[in-house]
């Protein structure tokens, strides 16, 4: 009987009857048969083990891009943003940078990083990441030097370094190439000490980080006495965040508190020292539709955490105090909103991106005519992808900035781009 093996007691035409435990069975059938399922258990054992061995081993990823940037910009803008649209450096005075028109070309937007994965025996798997660009900012804003963007370390529920802070949703910036990014958005990368108690779909963050605060002082900044304030913080900042995620997309809540003081160093008969207390509320999402189109909300309010949007203003300003000669200056956090909504569609290697974005400042009283007040962003964007990791676009860009005074100036440029972009995991053995 072809495939079968005969044993005592088997009738002919009958199955063959169960083998006994811890006999092999004979014949060449019966052979072939026990060395797939022999050579099949060595197959997962050894997948098992390489698992094993992956998890336990380091990994390292690379990731960046460079990018070339070159277009027209039709208006004037501070000179150290030629190559970037920072609404706030728009001219707050006619003729203040000059007259309009001017080509620009940069690869300050190129950045590149790296995220080590470490395994750490019961505590689980380190991460850890390090990125950098070449967008100068502070004292090297208009330089192509490079710049810290993220130094910061995990492992389980608790992080450490600078990272982007709870305030703000990554996920909410849109895919645009335009690299100062939308005025509304907060933006603001922070050293900082968090912890993640629940992570998953639902994902809660706490965070106490780095304090600071920008101030104006407006009318008054030519006071001698102001030449000797000095701002001081005394509390760390204290963020937290409520995400919610599915394949439908996410939603985020975020929230913000801190505080300040300045001292006036003068003893004389005006005391201009004080204090003032910043909050903000930030709400979020990015809704899909589609394996790849998605809309990008955000919605802002809060007094004096200016500095934590993306086009950061002053936080704190002066106020008249009349009626009390030993301080006749009062500084306070200033109210702030902002909102932003974008859209992303895409269709096969061809894409389009569209939104606008605005941040708007409630001015004090004693604030300079020309202290920012309101900006508004826009921009346009076709996009191209001929092969993987390369990514041509063309984006129409538009700002506009509005005085305390009412003075407003605008500006519109057209950008072409091109994007290298790399990624490599690496296994290190």
């Amino acid at each position: 009987m072809a495939g079968n093996v005969m044993r005592a007691g088997d009738a002919p035409g009958q199955l063959p009857a169960e083998p006994r435990r811890g006999r092999q069975a004979r014949g060449p059938a019966g052979r072939a048969a026990v060395a797939a399922v022999a050579l099949a258990a060595a197959f997962a054992a050894d997948a098992r083990g390489q698992a094993a061995d992956t998890a336990r081993t380091p990994r390292l990823e690379l990731y960046g891009w460079v990018q070339t940037d070159a277009g027209y910009d039709f208006g004037a803008i501070d000179p150290r943003y030629a190559d970037r649209l920072r609404v706030s450096a728009l001219p707050s005075a006619d003729g203040e940078f000059g007259p309009g028109g001017q080509t620009f070309f940069s690869v300050r937007q190129s950045r590149g990083g790296f995220r080590a994965h470490v395994p750490s025996g019961r505590g689980g798997e380190i991460l850890v990441q390090l990125e950098m660009d070449l967008t100068g900012s502070g004292d090297d804003a208009g330089k192509t030097v490079p710049r810290l963007r993220h130094a910061y370390g995990e492992l389980g529920p608790v992080g450490a370094g600078q990272y982007w802070s709870p305030f703000v949703d990554p996920d909410a910036a849109p895919a645009i190439f335009e690299s100062f990014g939308p005025i509304g958005l907060p933006r603001a990368r922070n050293v900082q000490l968090r912890v993640m108690p629940l992570r998953g779909a639902t994902r809660i963050t706490l965070a106490v980080e780095k304090p600071g605060a920008s101030a104006e002082g407006g009318d008054y900044a030519d006071l001698v006495e102001l030449e000797d304030v000095r701002l001081r913080f005394r509390t760390p900042e204290w963020a937290a965040s409520v995400r919610r995620e599915g394949g439908w997309g996410h939603v985020q809540a975020a929230g913000l508190l801190r505080r300040v003081w300045w001292d006036d160093l003068v003893e004389d008969d005006v005391d201009l020292s004080g204090d003032a207390t910043g909050w903000g509320v930030s709400l979020t999402s990015a809704l899909r539709f589609g394996a790849k189109n998605v809309v990008r909300l955000q919605y802002l309010a809060g007094e004096g955490v200016e500095n934590y949007l993306n086009d950061g203003t002053a936080d704190v300003a002066p106020r008249p105090d009349p009626g009390r000669p030993e301080r006749p200056v009062k500084g306070v956090a200033l109210p702030v909103r902002s909102v932003t909504g974008y859209a992303e569609v895409y269709r096969g290697r061809w894409g389009a991106v569209g939104g606008y974005s605005l941040q708007a400042v409630d001015n004090a009283a004693g604030q300079s005519a020309t202290a920012f007040a309101r900006g508004d962003y826009a921009t346009f964007t076709a996009v191209y992808v001929p092969v993987a990791g390369l990514t041509a676009a063309a984006e129409y860009q538009y700002g506009r900035r509005r005085s305390a005074d009412g003075f407003a100036s605008r500006d519109h440029r057209l950008q072409l781009t091109l994007r290298y972009a790399f990624s490599a995991d690496l296994v290190v053995r």
